[in-house]
């Protein structure tokens, strides 16, 4: 029961609640432009001089903010960026803008295909956090939060496990859901 109602929350509650913040409060930041790196070495580069920083009440304590507002702070060098939820977005982003671009981003000599922002609950050393799953040329996928990806995985599900285990060597997965680059909720589990 409390998965159902945690992976309802991911898929209906969340990113409604973050959309509305983003309208209010961000919204000359929706058409800010997102760099395409050049490489997923470039990428990890940019977001690894970037600092955590937690949301607050003004966020009511979790909403994304645009990937175009994680750039603005990045060109201006403001090192607090967000979460793990603006670190996800962003990366997914500017995966987004580079294949869009045309770049040939590799990782460990696979193609990368895509990428979505995954958010994972978990319990038994309760906790959530965001990550970027990036689809890899043979099916596989790698995920990448504050640095360079780690992790090889089949499933979503798989990746998932990993993240809550992360953070906690006991967790269990309660639910985890897969988003894209415009926040729209495309799997859960």
């Amino acid at each position: 029961m409390l998965s159902a109602f945690i992976r309802f929350g991911l898929k209906h509650i969340i990113w409604r609640w973050s959309r509305v913040y983003r309208w209010a409060c961000e919204d000359c930041y929706r058409d800010y432009p997102v760099q395409a790196p050049e490489s997923i070495e470039a990428l990890a580069r940019t977001i690894e001089g970037c600092e955590w920083t937690a949301d607050g009440i003004r966020q009511i304590w979790d909403a994304w903010s645009y990937p175009g507002l994680v750039q603005w702070r990045i060109d201006h060098q403001v090192k607090e960026i967000g979460d793990c939820d603006e670190f996800a977005g962003y990366v997914v982003a500017a995966i987004h803008e580079a294949l869009a671009a045309g770049h040939d981003l590799r990782w460990g000599g696979q193609q990368v295909l895509g990428a979505h922002v995954l958010t994972t609950v978990w319990r038994r050393g309760w906790g959530g956090h965001a990550v970027a799953l990036l689809e890899l040329a043979g099916g596989e996928l790698t995920c990448m939060d504050y640095g360079l990806p780690w992790g090889r995985f089949k499933t979503p599900a798989d990746a998932a496990l990993q993240v809550a285990r992360n953070y906690s060597a006991q967790a269990e997965v309660l639910a985890w859901a897969l988003y894209d680059s415009e926040l729209r909720p495309v799997k859960a589990g």
